[in-house]
């Protein structure tokens, strides 16, 4: 499968140099193929963005009408000719209030975060309690890999 990844920024680089985005998607496409937990796709082209309150705030608004920032906003753009397009949306200032919230180290918790908009870029959902627990299972699996602990305790 060819993968294509591009990462921006409009906001601060920090603790990004510390975490490899590309390698997290790598990993994870690489247990969910292992798994047989993605559908047979030839190519995955996946913009990652780190940004700000503002920009998620007005994206957060614009496509959920939802008037607020949020940690992550997926937006995947369906399969054509067997390649998944989408895009992740991260702000890094809730990312990192959350993790201070939550006594959480800022670069598993960004990691968390990464997988959790891959699995949804790629259909993943936690609408209901069962989809929410099948998608839980994954990311955890994901991150013990990574040496992650669960997020979920």
């Amino acid at each position: 499968m060819k993968i294509n990844i591009s990462i921006q920024y409009s906001c601060k680089k920090i603790p990004i140099k510390k975490i490899n985005i590309k390698n997290i998607i790598l990993i994870a496409i690489k247990f969910l193929k292992k798994n047989k937990l993605i559908n047979p796709i030839k190519a995955l082209e996946i913009l990652v963005k780190i940004t700000n309150a503002d920009e998620i705030t007005y994206l957060n608004k614009k496509y959920r009408n939802i008037n607020k920032a949020t940690n992550v906003l997926t937006f995947e753009y369906g399969i054509e000719n067997q390649i998944l397009r989408s895009d992740i949306i991260l702000c890094l200032s809730i990312l990192n209030q959350e993790a201070e919230f939550q006594n959480k180290n800022i670069i598993d918790h960004m990691t968390h975060i990464i997988i959790h908009g891959l699995l949804h870029s790629l259909g993943y959902d936690h609408i209901n309690d069962q989809d929410a627990e099948i998608m839980e299972k994954i990311e955890i699996d994901i991150l013990n890999i990574l040496n992650i602990n669960n997020p979920y305790f």
